[in-house]
């Protein structure tokens, strides 16, 4: 398991990916915090999702993968 490095929540390391941020450098990200920067950086609404299939999915697993955690 690894850490977003913007939200600090644990995932598996295959739902992480480096992400450029906006004066802060790469850093490595979840598919949620991925999304509301893309987001942020380019003026979409809040609930714009991906675009790319492979990066939509990858947004369901973590939504998924927290909800489970949070039913534990």
């Amino acid at each position: 398991m690894n850490y977003c490095e913007i939200c600090g929540r644990e995932f598996p390391g295959h739902l992480l990916a480096p992400l450029v941020v906006s004066g802060k450098g790469t850093q490595t990200v979840c598919p949620i915090c991925a999304l509301r920067q893309r987001n942020l950086i380019h003026g979409l609404p809040k609930g714009t999702p991906f675009q790319g299939e492979a990066a939509q999915v990858m947004h369901a697993e973590a939504v998924g993968y927290l909800a489970a955690r949070e039913g534990e």
